[in-house]
C-alpha cells in the first residue's frame, strides 16, 4: 500500500470561513466539494475495473450527503447495485473453496456439468478502487480546492499543498 503525506496551509482560515455561513449552506459546499473528488476516483476506478463485462463497472457510484453521524457530511464511492457483490471479489481475489449444491443434483455452468460438487481454486486479486484513490489523490484535492475558491469567492482559499511518498507500509 503506498503512502500519501498531505500538507493543508490556512486551515484556520479556511474554518473561518466557512463558519460565517449558515450551516445550511456550509453543508451544501462540503457535499458539493467531497462529491467533486469522488467523481474524480469513480472515473479512476471505472477506468481500472476488469471489463469482461460492463455490471461492476455499472455498479461503482458515488453516493453524496449526510452520514450516520450527526454533522458529517460528503460523498463516497461504493458499490451498490446488483453486480456489487462482485467488487469486493474482484479487488481483494478470493481462496479456494468448495462449491456444492444444496437442492440440485449437478452444478451447470451453461456449457458444462460438473457433478454435485466442485473444488474452486480461488481467484486472484485485481485490485481497482484502492489504485483509483492513489492515482487521483492529488487530483482530487485540486478538485475539492477549485471547488472551494469558486464557492468562497470572497477572500484568499488557503493554498492545498500535496506531497506524495511512493514509500509502502
Amino acid at each position: 500500500m503506498s503512502v500519501v503525506d498531505l500538507t493543508i496551509k490556512g486551515v484556520p482560515e479556511l474554518i473561518a470561513k466557512m463558519n460565517q455561513l449558515p450551516t445550511q449552506v456550509q453543508k451544501k459546499i462540503l457535499v458539493g466539494a467531497t462529491t467533486a473528488a469522488a467523481i474524480e476516483f469513480q472515473e479512476e476506478a471505472r477506468s481500472l475495473v476488469p471489463k469482461r463485462t460492463s455490471q461492476l463497472e455499472r455498479a461503482i457510484r458515488v453516493v453524496k450527503g449526510e452520514g450516520r453521524t450527526p454533522n458529517i457530511v460528503g460523498a463516497k464511492v461504493v458499490l451498490r447495485g446488483k453486480h456489487a457483490y462482485l467488487g469486493k471479489w474482484m479487488e481483494w481475489g478470493t481462496v479456494a473453496h468448495l462449491i456444492e449444491t444444496k437442492t440440485k443434483k449437478t452444478l451447470w455452468d451453461g456449457n458444462r456439468a460438473y457433478g454435485r460438487r466442485v473444488q474452486h481454486p480461488g481467484t486472484r486479486p485485481r485490485p481497482f478502487m484502492r489504485p483509483a484513490v492513489d492515482n487521483k489523490m492529488a487530483e482530487a484535492i485540486e478538485v475539492v480546492h477549485r471547488f472551494l475558491e469558486r464557492h468562497l469567492a470572497w477572500g484568499d482559499i488557503p493554498e492545498v499543498v500535496v506531497k506524495a511518498d511512493g514509500g509502502s507500509e
